[in-house]
This record gives structure tokens, C-alpha cells and sequence, in this order.
């Protein structure tokens, strides 16, 4: 949703809004790393943003380094729940 500058990128937050106004359930997937500092960072960042009204928030655990794993992993999960 947001660029490594923290730029939005344009055709997702418009998939995003679409989502809203459908009612979907959002859910965000980031490999940053998701240590306590991160995720306040990432949070305040998506808020200063406007985006806001997801259901979750995956963050990348330390110790994991495959980025696309972790991506697949997450989007498992969601399903899941």
C-alpha cells in the first residue's frame, strides 16, 4: 500500500477503498520486520495515511528471511481464520 519512501501506491489503495465500500475484510501483509518498534512505526504510518479499518496486520517474525514464504504462510492464515 505504501512504497519504501512511505508514498502510497495509488492502484492498491484504490483496490483498498473498494474493498471498504464492499465491505471486505482487509487484511495487510508487510515483510518488515515485526519487532515492537516496527509495528508502532508501521501502525502510525498506515494511520497518518488513512488507512485504517483492517482486520489484520502480518508482520514478518525475525528469525524468518524468506520474504515470499512468509507472504505465502500469511495469506494461508487468513485463510484459514
Amino acid at each position: 500500500m505504501l512504497d519504501q519512501q512511505g508514498q502510497k501506491i495509488e492502484p492498491i489503495i484504490m483496490l483498498y477503498n473498494y474493498a471498504k465500500i464492499l465491505n471486505i475484510n482487509i487484511s495487510i501483509i508487510t515483510n518488515r520486520e515485526g519487532n515492537e518498534a516496527t509495528i508502532e512505526y508501521t501502525r502510525k504510518q498506515l494511520l497518518d495515511n488513512n488507512i485504517t479499518g483492517y482486520s489484520y496486520l502480518f508482520l514478518r517474525r525475525p528469525n524468518i528471511t524468506n520474504a515470499w514464504s512468509f507472504k505465502l504462510q500469511s495469506r494461508k492464515a487468513i485463510f484459514e481464520k
